[in-house]
């Protein structure tokens, strides 16, 4: 299967999955279990935070789907880029180097620690990046689930009386 074909099929199976979420986040603050949810805010809020994982597939297929492809230039290189590219000393990140990350990365308060663990990290930058990238975007999702909260939460609350 094409990469741009599994990011199609991604895309569709995000968003039906959204959309479920969606429904089933709705009828939590609009129908019969309104009233047992606002007893419990704390199963309200992480009740709502499984959105999370659908809008982060949805942006990383979407992200992957419009991805260009590298095309291979040939012709003369200048020997100095040459050397600067090869004097480079990146290390390697293995596949089982990335899961044990994406692993540990997930894991709700460790997690957010390793996060800020790697992203200060000075030996090795790849790792680093992909912590500060992983950060922001965190950051950008609790800052919009905590607005849509807000948003549902303040516009019912006044729900049964």
């Amino acid at each position: 299967m094409k990469i741009k074909n599994a990011a199609l099929l991604l895309i569709i199976a995000s968003i039906i999955w959204l959309i479920d979420l969606l429904y089933f986040t709705f009828e939590r603050f609009t129908g019969d279990s309104a009233k047992y949810y606002k007893d419990k805010p704390v199963e309200l809020v992480m009740s709502t935070l499984l959105l999370v994982m659908p809008i982060t597939f949805l942006i990383f297929s979407i992200a992957v789907y419009n991805k260009k492809p590298v095309r291979n230039i040939s012709g003369p290189v200048d020997d100095n880029y040459k050397s600067d590219v090869l004097s480079l000393d990146l290390p390697n990140m293995t596949v089982g180097n990335w899961i044990g990350i994406f692993f540990v990365s997930i894991i709700p308060l460790v997690g957010f620690i390793f996060l800020i663990i790697w992203a200060l990290d000075k030996e090795n930058p790849i790792r680093k990046n992909w912590a500060i990238a992983s950060l922001i975007f965190m950051i950008f999702q609790v800052l919009i689930l905590c607005g849509l909260f807000l948003l549902i939460y303040t516009g019912n609350s006044n729900y049964g009386y």
